[in-house]
């Protein structure tokens, strides 16, 4: 050989060489890449997961008003759930006491309403036949 083509072959081995190194540093950096968007993308989805969990949370906390009344979420039933302190309980339940004597008293009354009504309406029709005023009181009735 002579010390042109060794040469010639020694820059080929150089450049063969400066090649191999070249691709194997592209190859490492490609790897690297890859390695910093999976832990991106890790770190994401773990961010996302967390947001989630948080969001949840504030979804289904409960709430407590001043008398003590207590509103929390049943996951197992997807409601919510009202807990009366003993305050509000004794409020909801005069106001049912309350109701139920009222509507006795109507329930009593509601009859002799009706019938006083009636007995009106038996006196106006018996008027208008006596008299000539029957169409102003049927107009009035329509």
């Amino acid at each position: 050989m002579t010390g042109v083509a060794a040469a010639t072959v020694g820059v080929g081995l150089a450049t063969t060489a400066a090649s191999m190194y070249s691709a194997s540093k592209n190859r490492e950096q490609a790897q690297q890449g890859i390695d910093a968007a999976s832990r991106n993308a890790e770190q994401a989805n773990a961010l996302q997961r967390e947001m989630a969990e948080r969001q949840l949370k504030l979804a289904t906390a409960g709430q407590t008003d001043a008398r003590g009344n207590r509103v929390i979420y049943d996951p197992s039933t997807n409601t919510w759930k009202s807990l009366l302190s003993p305050e509000g309980q004794a409020l909801v339940s005069r106001s049912d006491a309350i109701n139920k004597m009222h509507d006795v008293e109507t329930l009593g009354r509601g009859s002799q309403e009706r019938s006083a009504a009636f007995q009106r309406r038996l006196a106006e029709r018996e008027y208008c036949v006596s008299t000539t005023r029957c169409d102003q009181v049927q107009l009035r009735w329509a």
